[in-house]
């Protein structure tokens, strides 16, 4: 026999109420215990040790990856020095001047002149004044175009 079939059902609602919370008594304890909360661990140090490990290799992997872009680009951009370098391994240059060196950007401008017949974007244009000659160069395919005088 359980405890609340014991209850008898008596007209006095208060007796009825002080039975019903003594069967309820012992369930209602366990349930009303207030938990414990888990204890916080302490970081583990391998954990910290991990993360600056990682903070690390990131940290190397950034700085190799912009010093590699770094040599791409400055590797793409031709200087005049660059340029002039470039064509004298190509053909002998005048040695008493400094050329003027020029890019091809657009090519409406430079049409039906014949020097610039064989021209493409990005082809550079050393011109000695003195020695009154223009060379067309292409530094995507290191060759000279044309050799020409100049008037």
């Amino acid at each position: 026999m359980s405890k609340f079939e014991d209850i008898k059902w008596s007209s006095n609602p208060l007796k009825r109420r002080n039975r019903i919370e003594e069967a309820l008594m012992p369930i209602l304890e366990k349930s009303s215990q207030p938990e414990t909360p888990p204890v916080p661990s302490k970081p583990k140090p391998r954990l910290f040790k991990t993360f600056l490990l990682g903070l690390l290799a990131l940290l190397i992997l950034s700085l190799s990856g912009y010093l590699i872009y770094r040599e791409f680009i400055s590797a793409k951009v031709m200087t005049p020095d660059k340029v002039i370098v470039e064509v004298s391994k190509l053909a002998s240059l005048p040695t008493d001047e400094t050329p003027v060196v020029s890019t091809v950007t657009d090519l409406l401008p430079l049409k039906g002149q014949a020097f610039f017949v064989d021209a493409a974007l990005g082809d550079k244009v050393l011109i000695f004044e003195k020695a009154k000659k223009a060379i067309l160069y292409r530094p995507s395919a290191d060759k000279i175009i044309i050799i020409a005088p100049i008037k």
